[in-house]
């Protein structure tokens, strides 16, 4: 990078790093939008009943087949469909059945704890500079859904809003359940229990 710049004067350094940072805002707006509109067309599309969600299905089962085992107490190849299922069952049943002593023993082991503080922080109601903060990191042109509202429109619009977002995360520290209506994808809520 340092070659691009050789023989730049500082303003022509400074007005080639605002293009580029420009470049890569429009460039995450793209991807952006490009995201969004994959899910809107999922959303419309889905699963649809379609030849080529057939032939995926049918390819996929295909691929997933089991033809045969290889029987260890005869050492033969077996295909046939109800013997393959019994080797296949009774590989499954000894492979899980009980075993008294597993080996692993937690006797003397010292777990860590977590201290006072921690303990308060991780139980105290989260406070408005909290959740300000969480949806002030959030990339601007992200948003939650293919719905359009992205987190720009929530920052700009944050006088109008704020009660709300501050009721619902209020709410979920009171209750611990994300209203209904509400994405949970929309800010990383942990719980604050009681004694975490």
């Amino acid at each position: 990078m340092r070659d691009d710049v050789d023989g730049l004067d500082e303003n022509k350094i400074r007005e080639r790093r605002e293009l580029l940072s420009q470049l890569q805002d429009i460039n995450e707006r793209n991807e952006s939008l490009l995201q969004q509109k994959l899910r809107a067309l999922w959303i419309k599309q889905g699963d649809s009943n379609s030849k080529f969600f057939h032939t995926s299905i049918k390819w996929r089962r295909m691929r997933n087949e089991i033809k045969g085992v290889h029987c260890n107490q005869s050492g033969n190849w077996v295909e046939e469909p109800n013997k393959v299922k019994e080797l296949v069952k009774e590989f499954y049943k000894n492979k899980m059945s009980i075993i008294d002593d597993i080996g692993v023993r937690l006797d003397n082991v010292v777990f860590k704890e977590i201290s006072e503080s921690d303990n308060k922080f991780l139980t105290d109601p989260f406070e408005e500079k909290e959740i300000k903060e969480a949806i002030w990191n959030c990339d601007s042109h992200k948003s939650p859904d293919p719905d359009g509202v992205t987190f720009n429109f929530i920052k700009n619009n944050w006088n109008f809003l704020e009660n709300d977002v501050l009721g619902a995360v209020k709410f979920f520290h009171r209750e611990g359940k994300i209203p209904k209506g509400c994405n949970a994808s929309f800010l990383t809520l942990i719980p604050k229990s009681e004694n975490p």
